[in-house]
């Protein structure tokens, strides 16, 4: 096997299988990465038998062949090589090196036999479908700030991936997460053939490697899902999970329907303000206390032994004086996700849930659970 790659896509293609090889896994194979050199690619796939990432770089190899390396050890070479620069990697004869060669710079890296490297059970997918890749971007990473991390119900250890029934806009594409303080749901237009999708629960990891393979590509994306796993997949690039086990709770519920008293206010001036009185919180738990009162809310935090924040924004509020808590951390990562143009407070009371809504994404709900003030 030998191959010319380009620095910056081995740099690209090493780093995020190595954000998916298991580097504390006991069984040494599943900490490489398997290289596959082929008759007009490279490929390097990784897995942790939970996931599986594929990513694919156009090149036409000197001679075929595949091995294994170890995927911590191809990544932080490939970073430590010149930018720009072009990367030969050879497979010995005896095949248990890979030689990287990059300007004066030479590496050896130990290998394990392709053989021993674990793939992916096939099967056929029930539901496959395109989309915009900004669009499942969207669904997944405003939706995951509620995902619960939970351990005793694992199934609400992901987003619920799913068509609903919306009030408003009929059928949508939805994704909902709750840790049972908090729930998201981001809905978007059903893309042709994704009509009968089966909902699964997409796993918090999953989440997190599909926002970030997002990041990377605005090419249109292929979205397939069965009973047991959920995959992406671009032109260079696949991604598939395993999906969580267990019935997803019936979301829908847990949003009120009667929250009389509504607030308004600007939402980057909100975000900025909440983000300077939870500087002093060092627990994640922490409370943030709302006055709100004569067109203002005042907000404030106290750590005690590290300190206290106010800070103040003025909003629009037609009702008597109103006091609630929240957990900073599910304040600050709500008003995040609906950070430009104006932003809706529904209360019900100081200890009912509360609904959070932005016109800069009209699809976009959250609720949040106040803290007993």
């Amino acid at each position: 096997m030998r191959f010319k790659i380009d620095v910056n896509e081995l740099r690209s293609s090493s780093g995020m299988t190595r954000s998916v090889a298991d580097g504390a896994h006991t069984i040494p194979i599943l900490q490489n990465t398997l290289v596959e050199a082929g008759a007009d690619e490279v490929s390097f796939r990784a897995t942790n038998l939970n996931f599986e990432l594929l990513a694919k770089v156009k090149t036409v190899p000197e001679h075929v062949g595949t091995t294994t390396v170890s995927a911590k050890l191809l990544n932080e070479v490939a970073r430590k090589l010149p930018n720009g620069s072009l990367a030969e990697l050879t497979l010995n004869a005896k095949g248990d090196k890979l030689v990287i060669v990059a300007g004066h710079s030479r590496f050896e890296l130990p290998t394990l036999p392709k053989e021993d490297f674990p793939a992916m059970a096939f099967e056929d997918f029930t539901s496959t479908f395109t989309a915009e890749s900004g669009v499942i971007r969207r669904l997944f990473d405003k939706s995951k700030v509620a995902i619960s991390t939970d351990q005793t119900r694992k199934y609400l250890n992901g987003l619920y991936f799913h068509v609903c029934e919306s009030p408003v806009h009929g059928k949508s594409l939805c994704c909902a997460a709750t840790d049972g303080y908090q729930l998201a749901k981001i809905e978007a237009e059903v893309p042709d053939g994704a009509e009968d999708l089966d909902g699964v629960i997409v796993p918090e990891k999953t989440v997190q490697e599909v926002v970030k393979i997002l990041d990377r590509s605005d090419a249109r994306v292929e979205v397939s899902v069965s009973e047991t796993k959920f995959r992406i997949a671009t032109p260079l690039l696949t991604f598939t999970s395993r999906v969580v086990e267990g019935n997803f709770p019936q979301y829908e519920q847990l949003i009120p329907d009667n929250n009389p008293l509504e607030l308004n206010a600007e939402a980057t001036e909100l975000l900025k303000a909440v983000q300077r009185v939870s500087t002093v919180s060092q627990q994640e738990t922490r409370a943030v206390e709302l006055t709100i009162e004569d067109g203002r809310m005042s907000m404030a935090v106290n750590e005690p032994g590290y300190g206290m924040a106010e800070d103040e924004v003025m909003v629009e509020f037609h009702h008597p004086v109103h006091k609630v808590k929240y957990v900073h951390r599910h304040l600050l990562n709500i008003v995040a996700q609906l950070a430009t143009g104006r932003i809706t407070f529904h209360f019900q009371s100081d200890i009912g849930p509360t609904i959070i809504e932005g016109d800069s994404d009209p699809r976009a709900l959250f609720v949040v659970m106040p803290v007993r003030v």
